[in-house]
Order: structure tokens, then sequence, then C-alpha cells
């Protein structure tokens, strides 16, 4: 806080000093010659074809031809004043430097003289960076105290469990999504969903979907209540009917990685197979995939075949891999085999 004092008084200081300065060369008269000389003088008169000025009591003539102006300073007087005292200036310190670096007719007055100012031009050069370097960094925002220091977030907020998120509504979204696909009706088309059955007597409630497309609500039924709420299962499961028997299961932790839920389906599959030949359920990518996609050799191919041809398939079309997934996980969707609906 003292230095920023200390540079506005110097401001200051130096505003009130060239304030004088300017009033007192504005008093004064200007003799701008063609050559680009400029003379400071006390007064000017004309005669004929001559310019007459005084300076300090002796009267001098020149040549109106070889005037480009004259009179009280303007700005552009001004400035061809400043340019020709500037570069008289240089010529004499360049002369003297010459002198002084050459060493010869140059008292030892001088050459201390020249020293000096090599030093003081060198010290104020310091000084100024200095002064420019307080200045840049008294401008940069100091932290406020009174604000808490906000703390960073992580980027994805820690797994929780998926079961906690995810409910039968969930489900129901789920499903009317993908009627939504099967039908080709827009992403903004107004969809409604209605209850017509309720499930106290434990079954699962009948639910009747319809999406708007070209002017006509579409309609279709499906059902969905959870499944082994009693046994004690970490996973959360759905039972829908939607086209076939499916359960609908969600992992205990969520998965975002495609490769690693494909992973745990085909582990799953193994389980199955060693049941075999006792009728299970089976958990296929190509159970729902299927409905809004078909393979055009589909048709020729063994179930196990078709899964993994579903499998390269999204692979290749990332983009369809969000369709097998409810809120921030994939699910296990599970077929009831030898079962139809």
């Amino acid at each position: 806080m003292k230095m920023r004092h200390a540079i506005l008084l110097l401001l200051l200081v130096m505003v009130v000093i060239g304030s004088v300065y300017l009033n007192d060369y504005q008093d004064r008269n200007l003799v701008v010659l063609k050559n680009g000389t400029v003379l400071t003088v006390d007064e000017i008169w004309k005669s004929g074809r001559f310019l007459l000025y005084k300076i300090n009591d002796e009267v001098f003539t020149v040549n109106r031809n070889e005037v480009e102006s004259y009179g009280k300073p303007e700005s552009k007087m001004m400035l061809k004043h400043a340019k020709f005292k500037a570069s008289l200036l240089l010529i004499s310190a360049n002369d003297e430097f010459k002198d002084f670096a050459n060493n010869t007719t140059v008292s030892f007055v001088r050459r201390s003289f020249w020293v000096i100012g090599i030093l003081a031009a060198t010290v104020f050069c310091i000084i100024l960076l200095l002064v420019l370097h307080l200045i840049f960094k008294n401008r940069r925002p100091l932290p406020n105290p009174a604000q808490p220091a906000k703390i960073q977030k992580p980027a994805t907020p820690p797994p929780n469990d998926a079961d906690d998120e995810i409910t039968p509504s969930d489900i129901i979204d789920y499903f009317l999504n993908l009627f939504r696909l099967q039908i080709g009706a827009d992403p903004d088309a107004p969809m409604k969903t209605k209850a017509l059955m309720d499930s106290a007597s434990g079954s699962n409630t009948v639910y009747e979907l319809r999406i708007k497309h070209r002017g006509e609500w579409m309609r279709r039924r499906m059902s969905v209540g959870p499944l082994g709420d009693e046994a004690g299962s970490k996973s959360k499961c759905f039972y829908v009917i939607y086209d076939v028997h499916l359960v609908v299961k969600i992992p205990v932790k969520p998965i975002s990685e495609f490769e690693f839920y494909n992973k745990c389906i085909k582990k799953e599959g193994q389980i199955v197979d060693k049941l075999a030949p006792k009728e299970c359920i089976v958990p296929r990518v190509s159970t729902i995939v299927s409905m809004i996609h078909k393979l055009p050799e589909s048709a020729h191919l063994s179930v196990d075949q078709l899964e993994e041809k579903y499998v390269d398939w999204l692979r290749s079309k990332t983009q369809y891999q969000k369709y097998l997934k409810i809120k921030n996980t994939f699910v296990f969707l599970w077929i009831f085999q030898n079962t139809i609906f």
C-alpha cells in the first residue's frame, strides 16, 4: 500500500511539473522552417518577403519561402518541435559518446559524467521494472476470506447401489421408449401410461402404453411387478411381460462398460449350461435388441450364434448400447426359455 501511495505521489508531481512547463511553453512563439528546424522565439513580425523574430533582444530575419509555419504553438507544431529537440539531443549525445568511447578530447569530468549517466539509466530501468511488477502484482484479485473454500467435487459421483435408484416406474419408462422405437415414432412424440389392474393380489400390474404417431394414438399393453422381494437377494428383479416373459435384473453395482457387461452375461450363461436340461432363464442382449433391429441372416442362425452376432453389432453400433441401460447402468434381461406369451 505504501508503494502504491508513493507511485501516485510521483505521478502527481510529474503532472504538476508538466502543466507548469506546458503553460509557459504555450506563451512563446514558434517558427517552423521547411528544413525541419524549429525555433522558439519571443516575438514575430513580418516585413515584406521576410519574417523577423526576436530571441533574447536579438533580431533575426528569414525568407518567408523557407518558413513552413509560425505563431503560437499548436499540436502539430508542438510535435515537430519535440521531434526536432529529440533529434538534436540524440545527435549531440551520439557525438559525445563517440568521443567518450574513443577516449579523445574528453576530460576526466566528462568521462565521469557518462559513466554516471549510464549507471543512472540502468538503475532507472531496474526501478521502473520493479514498479511495473508491483503494480500488476497488486492488481491480482485477492481471495475473499469471508467465502469458504470450495471443495472440488469428483467428476463422477461415487457408485451407489443401482437397486436403490431404479423403481417400477423406471421399468415402465424403459419399455415405453422401446415401444416408441418399434413403431418409429419421434423422440419428442407425446407418450402416456395408464395402470389397468391393481397388484394387491400379488400379480403384476398391467399397463397400457400409448404413443401419438402420425396423428393417431398407438396402444399396447405390458405388465410389470417386483420379483423375489423376500428371497434375500442383494439384486432387485422385476418380472415383465412384453411380447415374452422377461426378468429384468438390476445389478448390485452399476455397470457402465459394455465389455464387462457382456462378460457378466457369459458367466451367467455358463451357470445355466451346467443346469441343462432343466428349464432355466437365460440372459441375452438379443432379447431386447432383436425387437428394435433385425439382422438379415437371423432366421438361419442358432440362438447362441445370433447372440454373438448381436454382440458384435453392438460393438460397432455403440449408440444402441444405451437401449440395454436403465438410468446409469446396464441391466440383465432374462427370457423364460420354452415359454410363449
